[in-house]
């Protein structure tokens, strides 16, 4: 049997009675020195002991012990055990040593010299509370009576009596099962051993740790050790983050100075919290210096972990967009809709930017009609400042004058209000809405078939209003515009017959000024002379210009604005030619206003081409002679009057035309 075989079969904790007698008997048969004293100082003896004097020896130990007289001159070693396991922790505690100088064998004994307790004779290591919090603090005091507070561990460790102590943060719970029994293994004993905090691999919470142990500072900052063991054990739970509201930079700074955590939760007023996220959500301690962004819908702008170790700049609250970060693939919320406001005016617009809870908000006027599949779900990222501080324009029917999200930072002007023109935005084809279409006036007088057109119209039009029986045209038209609820309003004469696929569906930009102060007339087929162009053909009136307009001019179109357009697309068939007098009566004030020139921007080639055609075709169809006839006394008319505007305001007093055509007829 060897040494090391002869010591595990022996090394027994028992006191040899025997050895206690002898060292009685015979004392110390060679000097005790410290590790640290010179061997050479005792060379008056043949050998001395050398020992480490702050172990506890065995009462029993074989002091008198005296190498064999023929023995080879060696070294003799004794062991220094463990408590519990009694294995070897060292031969180097006690040596028996020649005081000569020489390179010495050693020679290891059976005998245990004596053993080492981390506990000092505890049942359990020390436990120190890191922090001021009564409620965790009696907690560890109930699980461990060697529990004591301290602010820092540099202090734990200056106090602890064990040679590991086991430190307890203020940010964790201890668990109910955890009773800080764990024994660590005999080769651990100089590692610092950490346990699962939360989840079995976070270990950044309860730490038993050796009293020897050299920090550094970031070890002590990050709680993640050089010399660590890892013990796959639950020992704790973190505290909860604090939760704060911050919209702003003061939000921020007031959540850093009251959280009670080391790191918080902030949580915008525009995110609506996703049901599933869970506010447990911990990070290791070594990621406490980083700010944790989590998903808001497709972004990582909404709720974020914030460190107290690591302060923010006002930008990067602004935009949500943080320079040390750690994106975390979590949905954590989505973004609220934007507030939506309709508005007629520019108070209107104030009160949105005042009363929105938001940067962004919608717009939408009373005058449009929003899509049944425009959703108002449009997010513009935090981290995208530059759409975040422009305005966004939609198209409403063909032009962009509808729907807008608007930026309190690109505030506009009341004009641009009034015209919903904005001079900083960004325009999308995507159509979300459409405008009113303008109000329908039918205006009839005696037309023998107004009441089936109107009919007609009604059937495919059913907003189409009607003004009848009205004396005067420029007063037929008045009465019209005052019956529109629209700035615009179309209008279709008593013996129009309305094209099919005509819609009445034209639209005016609400910013294009001179547009909305613009006469428009579409072409009209002439059942009689097969002429097309604007006689009698539908209108689009400004309504304010019309209520206003001269009544005093002969052409009622020109006396309402100077601005004029033709549309060369065909609107109805004007079917004037229902009986003799009719037909000669707009024949004749055709022909007046194109011989005298009354109408504003003719073009001489075009007059002279309709004129020929009113006063020689079409004497075939149903009253065309009394339609030539007309033509003919119209455009005599006017040339002879065409400086006489009296005279050709006549053509709008339908009493003083029967009186012509019964006088050209012949009729009583």
């Amino acid at each position: 049997m060897n040494v090391i075989e002869k010591f595990e079969y022996y090394s027994k904790p028992l006191h040899n009675g025997q050895d206690a007698l002898k060292n009685h008997i015979f004392g110390n048969t060679y000097p005790i020195i410290d590790k640290n004293e010179n061997v050479e100082n005792y060379s008056q003896y043949d050998y001395v002991w050398v020992v480490d004097k702050s172990l506890k020896w065995y009462p029993t130990f074989t002091w008198y012990f005296k190498p064999a007289y023929d023995e080879e001159v060696q070294k003799h070693a004794f062991p220094y055990v463990y408590k519990e396991s009694r294995t070897i922790k060292d031969w180097d505690s006690c040596v028996l040593t020649p005081t000569k100088k020489g390179n010495y064998k050693t020679k290891r004994h059976i005998y245990i010299c004596a053993e080492y307790d981390p506990y000092y004779g505890k049942e359990k290591f020390d436990l120190f509370y890191v922090g001021k919090d009564e409620d965790n603090f009696s907690l560890c005091l109930s699980k461990n009576p060697n529990s004591q507070k301290v602010q820092n561990i540099q202090e734990a460790q200056s106090k602890s009596t064990t040679d590991l102590f086991w430190v307890v943060y203020d940010d964790t719970i201890v668990r109910e099962k955890f009773a800080f029994s764990y024994k660590p293994d005999d080769w651990s004993l100089d590692c610092v051993h950490v346990f699962g905090n939360g989840e079995i691999d976070i270990l950044d919470g309860i730490a038993l740790i050796p009293k020897n142990y050299k920090f550094t500072q970031k070890e002590l900052e990050y709680r993640f050790f050089a010399n660590k063991k890892e013990v796959r054990i639950l020992a704790s739970d973190p505290i909860p983050y604090d939760k704060f509201t911050v919209n702003n930079y003061d939000d921020y700074i007031k959540a850093t100075q009251d959280s009670t955590t080391n790191m918080f939760w902030g949580i915008p007023e525009d995110v609506e919290v996703a049901k599933e996220f869970d506010f447990s959500y911990y990070t290791p301690y070594q990621n406490k210096d980083t700010t944790h962004v989590f998903l808001n819908g497709e972004n990582y702008d909404g709720i974020a972990l914030f460190s107290k170790d690591s302060i923010v700049t006002e930008k990067e609250v602004e935009h949500r967009f943080y320079s040390r970060k750690n994106e975390t693939e979590i949905l954590a919320s989505y973004p609220k809709q934007y507030e939506i406001y309709e508005i007629e005016n520019y108070d209107d617009y104030k009160d949105a930017i005042k009363n929105s809870k938001q940067d962004l908000f919608w717009i939408t006027y009373p005058e449009i009609n929003v899509k049944e599949n425009w959703k108002f779900d449009m997010n513009i990222s935090f981290h995208d400042q530059f759409n975040r501080k422009i305005n966004h324009v939609w198209k409403n029917g063909g032009y962009y004058d509808g729907v807008a999200l608007m930026s309190k930072h690109a505030s506009v002007t009341e004009k641009e209000i009034k015209y919903r023109f904005f001079a900083n935005k960004k325009e999308y084809v995507e159509v979300a809405s459409t405008p009113d279409p303008y109000d329908i006036v039918f205006i009839s007088y005696q037309e023998p078939n107004a009441d089936e057109n109107f009919e007609k119209l009604k059937q495919k039009f059913p907003r189409a209003k009607r003004v009848h029986g009205v004396k005067g045209i420029h007063q037929a038209h008045v009465e019209a515009a005052k019956k529109s609820k629209t700035d615009m309003f179309f209008v279709v004469d008593g013996d129009a017959e309305i094209l099919d696929g005509f819609n009445f569906d034209y639209q005016v930009a609400w910013y294009d000024v001179d547009g909305k102060n613009t006469v428009y007339v579409w072409r009209s087929f002439n059942p009689v002379n097969n002429l097309v162009y604007g006689y009698g053909g539908v209108k689009l009136l400004p309504k304010d210009l019309t209520i206003n307009m001269n009544t005093k001019s002969a052409d009622m179109t020109t006396s309402i604005s100077d601005k004029f357009k033709a549309i060369s697309r065909m609107s109805n068939s004007t079917n004037f030619n229902t009986d003799p007098f009719n037909t000669w009566k707009s024949a004749f004030r055709e022909c007046v206003k194109l011989s005298s020139r009354t109408i504003s921007k003719q073009i001489d080639k075009e007059t002279e081409f309709h004129l020929d055609a009113w006063c020689t075709k079409g004497e075939d169809k149903p009253f065309g002679k009394y339609s030539i006839q007309g033509a003919i006394q119209g455009k005599k008319f006017g040339l002879q009057n065409k400086n006489n505007s009296k005279e050709l305001q006549k053509i709008n007093d339908f009493v003083f035309l029967e009186e012509l055509f019964k006088q050209s007829n012949q009729q009583v």
